[in-house]
């Protein structure tokens, strides 16, 4: 059922953040499909969500662009290569992973059972 998975993602994305702390956790989908559901759980966890990615990735789509493997769904060498070029272009409009003179402390214990 699509909404305990929504629920249980939720809560491991509320888990991450606990962990990450206030690091700034970044969510990008090559799909547009499940987009408020993703835009949910992006609230959830504190996430910062980019459709940027999954607007591009259709864009190629659309113009029949193969960033796809054949009958597979996963990216092939196009697409890995146009994903980091989205990527790395839409980190440097926004003047990187961290702000510049932020530090972010990080702590590497494991996650507490509950």
């Amino acid at each position: 059922d699509m909404s305990k998975a929504i629920n249980v993602t939720k809560l491991l994305a509320r888990k991450i953040r606990s962990r990450a702390g206030d690091i700034p956790i970044y969510f990008f989908t090559p799909y547009v499909k499940f987009t408020s559901e993703n835009r949910e759980i992006c609230e959830a966890g504190n996430f910062i969500y980019s459709n940027v990615l999954s607007e591009q990735m259709a864009k190629f789509l659309m113009s029949n662009i193969q960033v796809l493997v054949v009958n597979d769904g996963h990216w092939n060498y196009s697409g890995n290569r146009h994903a980091g070029e989205i990527l790395s272009k839409y980190f440097k409009s926004i003047g990187g992973i961290v702000p510049s003179g932020q530090r972010h402390s990080y702590d590497h214990q494991p996650f507490e059972q509950d």
